[in-house]
């Protein structure tokens, strides 16, 4: 372990804290007076350092204490993940930080405390059966922090030789984490670039050489276990941890997220564009139907009323030549009985100019009164229109009796 308790003040002693760098002396003689005592058990501990070993304080007799089953690949991963974030956050970060209440089964390796909201890691160097992982992810939820899950290098395991492609037991499988870092540019099916996230995130630290390899947009290739994703690989050293959640990120990828971004907006402006010249487009080709369908009905309408026009001047013709035959027959009847009249009075004599031959009737008129004798314009005729008795008719049909007189002519009627 690498945290102790002090037995008079309970104050907590981090071994790899810079406070305590150099002053190795110091805590042994405290661990040989028993001032020392494991956080868990509450039992002595001394300090154990050496060229190879990394300092830390172990047991002095053997118990049953979950602080002394910790794995050295566990410790080792612990340590240097603790001396990276002591570097950034200084005295606001810490480990085997003991969580009462929350329900973790140890102490949760490292710790951040930060007035903004406090988040904390858990290394993992075996797989977790499936009630132990609920357990974990309920803890974690209860300890109202962000909890990232890392695993150790040492289950890192690769269908073919390391790259894009690794095999996930069920643990790790479960534990993936989305993140900021797992987005993606894709299109939609009507053709709008989207920012989405893919998959998901796993981490693995190696002690031995400090290196952190991070998998992105994790996603099933083969069933069960074998994914596939983006990876980077970089000296824990050199990776970035976001100070207000503690997520990794490695060298480059937030520049590659802000070209992703920018790349999205230039392809979000285009596909605007485009589709505010399809809306122009379809717009103008409305109008240019709308103009088309109001041209058809000005035509249509044009065509009716000059059809009605035309049908209006023929029977307006009609009646003009009707009305003129009747005024023609009216004339020839007059002039009919003109000449009856003369004869009656003498030979020779006719209206205006006497001993003159009357002139040939036209039309019908005469040849209705052929053959009936002087007496027919004197008969009284039924009008077939207003249905007045009346010897003043323009035509008179001798074998019905009826007529057309002439007060219907003028007005219309004919």
């Amino acid at each position: 372990m690498f945290k102790a308790i002090h037995s008079r003040s309970e104050a907590e002693v981090v071994i790899l804290s810079p406070e305590w760098a150099g002053r190795a002396g110091e805590l042994r003689e405290m661990g040989r007076d028993d001032v020392l005592i494991c956080p868990g058990c509450r039992q002595p501990v001394r300090v154990r350092a050496g060229a190879i070993v990394r300092r830390h304080f172990a047991h002095k007799h053997l118990n049953n204490c979950p602080y002394g089953q910790d794995s050295a690949e566990l410790l080792g991963a612990r340590a240097l993940l603790y001396e990276r974030l002591a570097r950034q956050f200084g005295e606001q970060a810490t480990l085997e930080e003991r969580l009462e209440g929350a329900g973790f089964p140890r102490a949760v390796d490292c710790w951040v405390a930060r007035a903004a909201g406090p988040f904390g890691y858990w290394i993992l160097d075996r797989a977790v059966r499936p009630p132990a992982r609920d357990a974990l992810k309920e803890a974690a939820e209860r300890a109202g922090a962000s909890i990232h899950w890392v695993f150790t290098a040492g289950m890192l395991r690769f269908p073919e030789e390391p790259g894009r492609l690794i095999c996930l037991t069920t643990t790790e499988r479960d534990l993936q984490a989305e993140t900021y870092f797992d987005t993606v540019l894709r299109r939609s099916p009507n053709g709008a670039p989207l920012l989405e996230k893919e998959g998901a995130s796993l981490h693995y630290l190696n002690p031995a050489d400090g290196t952190l390899t991070t998998f992105r947009s994790l996603r099933q290739v083969h069933e069960p276990q074998v994914f596939g994703g983006r990876s980077y690989a970089h000296p824990l050293s050199e990776a970035l941890v976001a100070p207000k959640t503690g997520e990794f990120a490695h060298p480059g990828e937030r520049e590659r997220m802000a070209a992703l971004r920018r790349q999205h907006r230039r392809l979000e402006a285009a596909y605007r564009e485009r589709r505010r010249r399809e809306e122009e487009r379809r717009r103008q080709e409305q109008e240019r139907r709308e103009q088309a369908r109001r041209e058809r009905q000005r035509q249509e309408e044009r065509t009716r009323l000059l059809a009605a026009r035309e049908r209006e001047i023929r029977e307006r013709e009609e009646r003009e030549r009707e009305l003129r035959a009747c005024e023609d027959e009216e004339r020839q009847m007059r002039l009919a009985e003109e000449h009856r009249a003369a004869r009656r009075r003498g030979p020779g004599a006719q209206p205006g100019t006497p001993g003159a031959e009357p002139p040939e009737p036209r039309r019908r008129a005469p040849d209705l009164l052929t053959g009936l004798g002087p007496s027919i314009t004197t008969r009284e005729g039924t009008c077939v229109f207003c249905g007045h008795k009346t010897t003043d008719w323009w035509t008179y049909d001798a074998a019905t009796g009826e007529c057309k007189c002439h007060a219907c002519l003028r007005a219309g009627r004919h």
